[in-house]
């Protein structure tokens, strides 16, 4: 997978064409970024234009009207989801959506969320960037040290059976 890097922030993003130019992004943060379509309702086939941040370190995927360098400064963004709550991310099936090309599908506790991405490999290196982040790696301590690799549906289901009643 090759992301290419962002901008850096004195770089005017007006005088180059982001429809164009390769996405997504590894910025100067090291957070996968770059522009998506979002349906906006699940089941709605409305797509919306929006500029999205993987961001490992706060554990969220960011959401917004544009890319926050071309917005007001302090501007919030337009959704945001926990990557404890993606259980798995894949492309879309022909069933699911057969009118919209190079489209995924984030499989979320509370909905599925469809994007589109501008071309396969876009969509490809979302779908990976997206499963990548979305994993807990725990490691153990012990003498003879092992690392495990948990999805978060995984860690939530051992949350939930192995709960203290005190």
């Amino acid at each position: 997978m090759s992301f290419k890097r962002c901008a850096p922030s004195w770089f005017d993003s007006s005088s180059s064409s982001s429809s164009s130019s390769s996405m997504p992004y590894v910025d100067r943060l090291n957070r996968v970024c770059g522009f998506l379509d979002l349906e906006e309702k699940e089941n709605s086939s409305r797509f919306l234009r929006r500029y999205f941040i993987l961001d490992t370190q706060s554990n969220v995927l960011l959401w917004y009207m544009d890319n926050p360098q071309n917005l007001p400064s302090g501007a919030c963004s337009v959704g945001s989801l926990k990557l404890t709550y993606i259980s798995k991310v894949n492309e879309a099936s022909l069933k699911q959506k057969p009118k919209t090309e190079f489209c995924f599908v984030i499989n979320a506790v509370s909905r599925r969320y469809f994007l589109q991405a501008n071309d396969a490999v876009d969509m490809k290196d979302w779908v990976a960037a997206l499963n990548r982040a979305s994993k807990i790696t725990v490691r153990h301590t012990h003498a003879h040290a092992h690392t495990h690799t948990y999805t978060h549906t995984d860690t939530l289901m051992y949350a939930h059976t192995h709960t203290d009643t005190h």
